[in-house]
């Protein structure tokens, strides 16, 4: 599969980049746009006018406000706090009853990174199943598999996707389409479940696989 890697760089930078505009807002998301359309005309060349898109809203928004206080101001409601948190970035509101945090999903997404051989910091202040940090975790194996041409961490990965993340971005997104007011964040959930839905669809699950 080593002719393929170039592709699964793009994967990794499309994750990395993805995980990242999940972050408090600031000005160095100027620099992720280009990567993210370079990886999504690789990748998925209809999800392109998503990234052209995103750029635009970004842009329109640093131009009426270059502290970029609006976008923060959004990106704390709907993932943040301190009061209601309109869209919370978290699996087990999703998939679990009564929209709880830190439920048996969470758990499970603990377990998977810690079979991967990550360890979650004492000094991370959130829970693990943060959609950022979940798209960061298919980050990581793809820039592994990159790095090692290990096949286990594309098994990981098509077992994490299927049993796990697929089953919450689709809800997650909808979610943010009814609570927020600016149109960045519904572009940002509406790329990052594409790609994760469009993953899910080309990763094939083994016969086993719960």
């Amino acid at each position: 599969m080593g002719e393929n890697l170039g592709v699964f760089q793009h994967k990794a930078n499309l994750y990395k980049v993805l995980s990242e505009l999940f972050d408090k807002p600031n000005v160095g998301f100027e620099e992720l746009f280009e990567p993210l359309k370079n990886s999504l005309r690789t990748l998925y060349p209809d999800l392109v006018t998503y990234g052209e898109e995103l750029e635009k809203e970004f842009k329109n928004v640093m131009a009426e406000d270059e502290a970029l206080t609006t976008l923060a101001v959004e990106h704390a409601k709907l993932f943040i706090g301190p009061f209601d948190v309109l869209a919370p970035p978290y699996s087990s509101v999703y998939l679990e009853s009564g929209r709880q945090l830190q439920g048996e999903s969470t758990r499970y997404a603990e377990q998977m990174y810690q079979e991967a051989g990550i360890a979650i910091s004492n000094d991370f202040k959130d829970v693990p199943d943060h959609i950022k940090v979940e798209l960061e975790f298919a980050y990581y194996l793809y820039f592994q598999y990159v790095q090692t041409n290990e096949l286990t961490y594309l098994h990981t990965l098509t077992k994490f996707i299927h049993t796990h993340l697929s089953k919450w971005v689709l809800p997650f997104k909808e979610q943010v389409h009814k609570r927020a007011n600016l149109n960045f964040y519904k572009v940002l959930v509406d790329v990052t479940a594409k790609a994760v839905m469009s993953e899910r669809e080309e990763l094939n699950p083994a016969p086993n696989m719960n």
